[in-house]
């Protein structure tokens, strides 16, 4: 919000000094006799509302933002904008007459004044690229570092799911470990008995649970003639 705030009136600042810059121009000319009067006037007072306005909203946005010193030193000129504006004589062309520009030095005040204003609004500009230059890089700053904390967060689930698919592919494993050992000791456990009609009749016993081997001769079978 901050860098919208100053970023908005670098450029509205901006708009104000080519104003000033066209005031001068054209009161110069008028003073030179380049143009007339009531030209002059006419081209000025087309420019006293917009000039009012783009002030106000910078004065009023320095104002929400609570940027007391900037808001302070834009009010005085944002209040003579304002009052110059209400305190135009009934019958006048505007806040530049052309019956009257000419009468009381009022053609140099309005050159000065415009004068003033130019430096004011030269030394708001490089006041507001100040403020505005280190908010736009704390806020660059902080999106890549949100963007870092993602990469890492993403990194991060990632590898937790490879090493959780991992763990149960190893569970599996034991599994199926755990139900194939007890068969294999089953058939361990077993009786193997062989016979050998050519040694003779031998038996070989090997009992469960133990872990000697005992050959037992047994007597064979008598034949039936």
């Amino acid at each position: 919000m901050e860098a919208v705030v100053f970023v908005f009136s670098l450029l509205d600042c901006c708009a104000l000094i080519f104003l000033s810059v066209y005031f001068i121009i054209t009161l110069s000319d008028l003073e030179c006799d380049y143009i007339n009067a009531r030209s002059c006037c006419s081209k000025l007072n087309k420019w006293v509302l917009p000039e009012l306005v783009g002030h106000t909203i910078v004065t009023v946005l320095m104002l929400i933002s609570l940027h007391w010193f900037i808001f302070l030193l834009n009010l005085p000129v944002a209040t003579w904008n304002i009052y110059r504006f209400i305190m135009v004589p009934s019958g006048n062309m505007g806040v530049f007459d052309p019956t009257e520009i000419h009468n009381r030095g009022q053609l140099k005040s309005h050159m000065k004044e415009a004068m003033i204003k130019l430096g004011f609004h030269l030394l708001c500009f490089f006041m507001y690229l100040y403020r505005a230059t280190p908010v736009a890089f704390r806020n660059c700053r902080l999106g890549v570092e949100s963007e870092l904390q993602l990469l890492a967060y993403t990194t991060a689930t990632a590898t937790a799911t490879w090493d959780l698919s991992h763990v149960c592919n190893l569970h599996c494993i034991l599994w199926q470990h755990r139900i194939l050992n007890p068969l294999s000791e089953a058939r361990d456990r077993t009786h193997i008995l062989m016979d050998t009609s050519q040694l003779g009749s031998f038996k070989l016993i090997i009992s469960e649970g133990e872990e000697d081997i005992t050959w037992n001769q047994v007597p064979e079978p008598d034949l039936i003639t």
